[in-house]
């Protein structure tokens, strides 16, 4: 509060003028826009344990604990691009000009998220992704490649799920987003 005061002195009265319109959100509002956004959070959070102990009561238990995280952070490192787009949906939609400018840009996010994914697939980077930054074994390397392969869709959907989360949430409809992370867990 203290280090803003200058910066909102130095703000064009656009920006402030929404205070006065009434923008602000009372305490019943905030609760009603954060509790669902927490839950998301608390869902996908309850749901690792779950996942985990699923590999472990699977077939290759201790094969499939040790590639899963590998798995993971590999998919994690491409889709964090798309993931941090919802941040530039909820502060940039506003009309239908913006709505294509949206649109268009994670679809370019979407499509180079893919072709990097694959040109990685398809030369030797992601094998020492797997041993020399991971360190698997040969024989975990193997088993990590279906996976790998099979999550491949996963990475550029992620613009998209960004997209849509990104507009609920501008919309204030963070039930929706909610509901949304609880059917895909």
């Amino acid at each position: 509060w203290i280090y803003v005061r200058p910066v909102l002195k130095k703000m064009p009265s656009a920006f402030r003028a929404d205070r006065d319109k009434g923008s602000v959100m009372g305490w019943s509002a905030m609760f009603l826009f954060y509790i669902p956004l927490a839950l998301t959070n608390f869902i996908n959070l309850g749901a690792r344990p779950i996942m985990q102990m699923g590999l472990a009561r699977g077939p290759l238990p201790l094969e499939s604990l040790a590639i899963w995280p590998v798995t993971m952070g590999f998919i994690f490192l491409y889709s964090s691009f798309a993931l941090s787009s919802q941040e530039i949906v909820i502060a940039r939609l506003d009309g239908a000009e913006s709505r294509r400018t949206l649109i268009l840009f994670v679809s370019r996010l979407a499509a180079v998220l893919a072709a990097v994914f694959i040109l990685v697939l398809i030369t030797p980077l992601w094998r020492y992704w797997f041993s020399g930054v991971s360190g698997l074994s040969d024989d975990l390397i193997k088993l990590s490649a279906m996976p790998v392969l099979l999550s491949f869709p996963v990475t550029p959907l992620y613009a998209f799920i960004a997209l849509f989360r990104g507009a609920l949430v501008r919309s204030r409809r963070t039930r929706e987003v909610t509901i949304g992370v609880a059917v895909n867990v």
